[in-house]
Formats: C-alpha cells, sequence, structure tokens
C-alpha cells in the first residue's frame, strides 16, 4: 500500500500550532486531546521499535508506534476496514434493493 501524498496527521503537524493558538479557548478538553494524538502519531514522540524476520534476519528501519486514538484517521482505518468485513459477513445472501419504485 502506497502512503497518500498528504494525511490528516501532515496537516496536524504543519499548521497545527497557529491553529491552536487562535482556536484554543474553543475547543474542548476531547478535541484537543485528539487533536495532539494525530499530530504524535506514528512519529518518534510516541517512541518505536524495529521488526526483525525470524527467518531471514532482515531488520526493518524503525516503526514509531501509533497512537490508537479512535478519532485518528490512520489508526482506525485497518479496524473500520475488520468491522465492515464482519458486518459483510452477517449479511443474508440476497438483493438489497431499495423497496421504493423509483430507485
Amino acid at each position: 500500500m502506497t502512503r497518500p501524498a498528504m494525511e490528516v496527521a501532515d496537516i496536524v503537524r504543519a499548521r497545527g500550532k497557529p491553529f491552536l493558538e487562535r482556536f484554543k479557548a474553543s475547543i474542548s478538553y476531547q478535541v484537543l486531546k485528539a487533536f495532539r494524538a494525530v499530530g504524535r502519531c506514528r512519529t518518534a514522540a510516541l517512541g518505536g521499535h524495529k521488526d526483525k524476520c525470524v527467518d531471514c534476519q532482515y531488520e526493518a528501519p524503525i516503526s514509531y508506534n501509533s497512537c490508537r486514538s479512535r478519532c485518528c484517521p490512520k489508526c482506525q482505518a485497518q479496524e473500520r476496514r475488520r468491522w465492515l468485513e464482519a458486518q459483510q459477513r452477517d449479511l443474508i445472501n440476497t438483493n438489497y434493493s431499495s423497496p421504493c419504485p423509483t430507485n
């Protein structure tokens, strides 16, 4: 999977400080907490680890830890995908067309 050219975390890191200076008084604690989590996600601020293959001994570059915030689009993408797959498994195999004759 290729990394998109720009992510939400990139915007938060690039323009977050001026944004907070201007709007901090009107932002709730929960929003501020999520904002900071997204900005720190997958950076050295949260630490990191090295993955090593037990078969070939290949050692990947440092992987920075994620924030695991439910508000972070990057951290929750995989969880959202798993949830959607689970919901699709529960669907009955039928045509889910709209009962409205105009659709």
